[in-house]
């Protein structure tokens, strides 16, 4: 879950680095991305948010 994100910034897009896109849900500024069970490294990993331009 992620909130640091305000009200107005819309993610168009999550994915889990080493593996793709993942399912994920926006309300209200919180971020909520579904994880696969198997995640590409037992370690740390890393989610590339993108973001609806504001313009």
């Amino acid at each position: 879950m992620v909130k640091s994100l305000s009200p107005a910034e819309k993610v168009r897009a999550v994915s889990l680095l080493g593996y793709g896109p993942v399912a994920f849900s926006q309300n209200y500024g919180i971020l909520v991305a579904s994880l696969p069970r198997d995640l590409p490294t037992a370690y740390t990993n890393c989610l590339a948010i993108s973001l609806e331009s504001l313009a």
